[in-house]
């Protein structure tokens, strides 16, 4: 019989022994992102990625920042964790046994660290307040007959409303008066 002929319908029953027929029935691959893509399609195979990045993270920081007394076993499950995901991509895989394993191996490490650990916040230390000395800017000198206007700039007129009804010391300029330099 040749390739071609056994194309069509039930083609993974014929092609396959007796001894065969359950595992080609039951859907089991031996191939992780197989057996996660053909059931749950691409949106599963994304749920999936992101349930094996975010405990991977989890362990991973429970793994750093875990208490010290812990450090032997969150290492075992760190590296336990490293190993699954490549072996379950890339040597052998299967949903269905594989994703005990896995929420296993998170649920142990959550449970023992008591949630997942974060970096220990550092004290902040009081600072005396910086005390910086006013500046003094310099400040023009008003316009006088002494102290002229820069070039192309109004100077005011210096003869007062006031003077000229006796009154001395007033200081204001003379309404609508500016002299150009």
């Amino acid at each position: 019989m040749e390739d071609w002929q056994m194309m069509g319908t039930d083609v993974a029953f014929r092609t396959v022994d007796a001894s065969q027929q359950g595992l080609a029935l039951a859907g089991d691959y031996h191939s992780g992102p197989l057996s996660v893509i053909i059931p749950f399609g691409i949106w599963g195979a994304m749920a999936f990625l992101w349930l094996l990045i975010a405990g991977a993270w989890a362990m991973y920081s429970n793994y750093r920042y875990g208490d010290e007394s812990l450090r032997t076993i969150n290492t075992f499950l760190w590296v336990s964790c490293v190993l699954f995901i490549f072996r379950f991509f890339f040597i052998f895989g299967g949903l269905n046994s594989d994703m005990m394993v896995l929420a296993g191996m998170i649920g142990l490490s959550v449970a023992l660290n008591g949630g997942v650990r974060r970096p220990a916040p550092q004290p902040v230390q009081a600072q005396p307040p910086m005390v910086y000395p006013a500046k003094i800017l310099p400040h023009p000198a008003p316009f006088s007959p002494l102290n002229p206007a820069p070039a192309g700039r109004p100077r005011p007129c210096f003869e007062t409303e006031t003077a000229h009804r006796g009154i001395v010391g007033a200081g204001r300029p003379c309404a609508g008066h500016a002299i150009f330099a």
